[in-house]
Order: C-alpha cells, then structure tokens, then sequence
C-alpha cells in the first residue's frame, strides 16, 4: 500500500505528484480508511464496552480552535516528514524514514496531545466521534 494509514497522507502523495498514486487509488484508499476507522471504533465498542474504550479525546473543556489547528500543525508536520523522507529521488534507498516518522509522531504526542488526544489521523480522531454522536441519539 505504501504506508497510507491516513487520509491526510493518501492525499500529500497525491498532491505532490510524481505518479506515486492515482486519483482514482486515493479515493479509494480515503475511502477504506474511513471505514476501517468506523469499523475499529464499532469493533472495539462492541468488545468491551462504550466506557472502556479508548480512542484520541480532547482535552475537557479545550476550545475547539486549539484542538483543530494543534491536529492540523501536526498532520501536516508528519505529512511534510514522509514526503521529503519517502517519496523524493535522494532519498530512495535511505533507512531512516521510520525514525524521522517515529520521532514526528512521539514529538506531535508530546507537544499537543494534551489538548488534542492526539489523534494526527482525520479517520481515527472523525470516525470514532461520528459513531458515537449517532449511536447516543438513537439509545
């Protein structure tokens, strides 16, 4: 697949260019992992329970401004490290790109994950929120 485990790098890729995927792929892969998002938090609800499960929440009472653009700082910061560490010429046959990636997300969990959770994936931090807003007003 190339390492595309979240809509916001599926969407990098297909905006640099360079023929590493297609329009057609990208929606496709957006699409599966919104529903693989859905399907983990319904799954994982289901197994132990709406109060035991853990996903990436905002912090209480942080304002929604914050939240947004602490996970949109970070999403492009790990967007921007997987480009110029994956998919440029110089660096086809580098052994550090999981480092650089690593170290991003460890960073962006240190830096905002209070305020929030920590999410750095639109599928993982919507889908779960989507999910249980529907569910709570059909109980």
């Amino acid at each position: 697949s190339g390492g595309h485990y979240t809509p916001a790098v599926t969407l990098a890729v297909l905006l640099r260019g360079g023929g590493k995927i297609k329009t057609g792929e990208a929606c496709i892969y957006v699409v599966c992992q919104l529903a693989g998002a859905l399907c983990g938090a319904m799954l994982s609800w289901a197994l132990i329970g709406w109060s035991l499960a853990a996903y990436p929440t905002p912090a209480l009472g942080a304002n929604p401004f914050a939240v947004c653009l602490s996970e949109l700082m970070v999403t492009f910061a790990l967007c921007s490290v997987l480009l110029h560490t994956t998919t440029t010429k110089a660096q086809a046959d580098n052994s550090y790109y999981g480092l650089a990636i690593g170290f991003t997300v460890l960073s962006g969990a240190v830096a905002v994950g209070g305020i929030s959770g920590g999410a750095f994936n639109p599928a993982v931090g919507f889908m779960p929120v989507l999910y249980g807003a529907h569910s709570a007003s059909h109980s």
